[in-house]
């Protein structure tokens, strides 16, 4: 009784093993048959992202901080050293930012912790009490391509 059992049962296994084999070998894929449906939207979606990021040229980094003040005086205090850092530092950026309901200077736009921590150290002599944090920064500007140069190359 039990043989037979098995035997049909290998042999229904065998039968479905070729004909899945047989339909393996139609969905085989061929580049030339490929047909590709896109969707408009993720057209309009991409567009629409090309469109925020020009709008907004930032990206994630670091600055150092050197103010934070609320009050009648705040906004005073952060313009007059913010003018400060930039007669004694000129080639580095200095952002006046509020955020409710506060004033703050942050300096820098740098992509890493560690030159935002090597900032803070060249800067601690005339700034002490500045420290790193996390901001939305400028891009960094990438300088145009001579094509003349490199054809000379």
């Amino acid at each position: 009784m039990l043989r037979p059992i098995l035997f049909l049962s290998i042999l229904l296994l065998s039968i479905v093993s070729v004909s899945a084999q047989d339909v393996l070998q139609e969905f085989r894929w061929n580049p030339a048959l490929t047909i590709q449906h896109e969707d408009s939207r993720i057209d309009s979606l991409l567009a629409k992202q090309v469109r925020i990021n020009n709008a907004r040229p930032e990206m994630k980094g670091y600055r150092v901080q050197l103010f934070s003040g609320s009050g009648n005086e705040a906004r005073q205090q952060a313009n007059i050293l913010r003018s400060e850092f930039l007669q004694l530092y000129p080639d580095i950026s200095a952002h006046l930012v509020f955020q409710q309901p506060n004033f703050k200077v942050r300096i820098g736009d740098l992509r890493t912790e560690i030159e935002a921590l090597r900032l803070k150290k060249e800067i601690e002599y005339d700034f002490p009490n500045g420290f790193v944090v996390r901001d939305m920064i400028e891009l960094p500007k990438i300088p145009e391509r001579d094509d003349d140069a490199l054809k000379d190359e």
